[in-house]
């Protein structure tokens, strides 16, 4: 697949070239309101643009928010259709509501919280948090962390993505990527390239079945908790830190990840390299759930595991 960071710089020209016929800078007015205001082009320091209602910005529309401008989409506003905002460093946008598509963000900060946004190409920044909404995204050289909502994620080009909450609906890499969830649901597994890491040490895997990771090289998944097990038989017991590569395929772990809940892997794709890792139990963990909702739980894991 194309790298995502050529769209970004495709986008760069395209707003160099068209910004200016499309709007316009509102200098010297702290807050614009859209509607009834007119959208600008360009936002500068100290700006806040509050975007509402049924707004499309779309076509060769640009919007251009300068360090120490903030953006605001709120229910219903829209960027689609080829229309970008360019994010330099020290902005910040925050997705409260409506869909963005095409949103095109480089050094910015982006905070999503409610809506969903598609096709979301971002790159060189380590300022993404997702708290909220439908999201499918693209990630070039980004940091991102989640902790609510929904995600589908393709990234690469050394991003990486920490998963605190919400869903993972699946995920695909095209090189270097690392991953590392601590909570949340894995409701999809994916498509990852090589040089991609991903440890789990909190979540839960909805399905086996559907929620592994397929590699199409080498790479490394890492599980982090105790209680390992493979096909029922017990691994040994590790000190936190302590790590072993699983050799064998085929087979299905089952572990108790560090925050205290089950887990339960397949084993099966040849060229990835599996380990399991020594946690350091989270105080409280699953405490608080009794004998048998644990067990139902583990039940709820202990499907037939997917052959690759």
């Amino acid at each position: 697949m194309p790298a995502p960071r050529n769209a970004c710089f495709a986008a760069t020209a395209l707003l160099l070239l068209t910004g200016a016929a499309w709007g316009f800078e509102v200098p010297g007015e702290a807050v614009i309101n859209v509607p009834p205001d007119p959208t600008p082009s360009v936002l500068t320091a100290g700006q806040t643009l509050n975007l509402s209602g049924e707004l499309y910005i779309d076509l060769d529309d640009t919007l251009v928010a300068q360090s120490g401008s903030v953006v605001n989409f709120l229910d219903g506003s829209h960027i689609e259709g080829g229309g970008y905002l360019f994010a330099e460093a020290g902005s910040v946008a925050n997705l409260y509501g409506g869909t963005l598509y095409d949103y095109a963000g480089f050094a910015g900060e982006l905070n999503v919280f409610g809506g969903g946004y598609f096709g979301y190409q971002a790159s060189n920044t380590d300022q993404v948090l997702i708290a909220g909404g439908d999201n499918s995204v693209i990630f070039d050289n980004v940091g991102a962390r989640m902790t609510g909502g929904e995600i589908y994620l393709i990234a690469g080009n050394g991003s990486t993505f920490e998963m605190q909450g919400g869903a993972l609906k699946g995920i695909e890499s095209y090189d270097e990527l690392i991953v590392n969830i601590t909570g949340g649901e894995i409701l999809g597994g994916g498509f990852l390239g090589s040089d991609t890491k991903v440890t789990i040490s909190g979540g839960l895997l909805a399905d086996p079945r559907s929620g592994s990771f397929e590699y199409a090289g080498s790479g490394v998944l890492s599980l982090v908790g105790s209680d390992f097990a493979i096909d029922g038989l017990p691994l040994p017991r590790l000190a936190p830190g302590e790590a072993i590569e699983i050799p064998q395929r085929g087979v299905e772990l089952t572990a108790t990840l560090q925050d205290g809940s089950p887990f339960t892997y397949p084993l099966n794709w040849p060229d990835q390299t599996y380990r399991v890792v020594g946690g350091v139990p989270t105080p409280g963990g699953l405490a608080l759930l009794g004998p048998a909702a644990l067990f139902a739980m583990r039940r709820s894991f202990g499907r037939e595991r997917a052959a690759p």
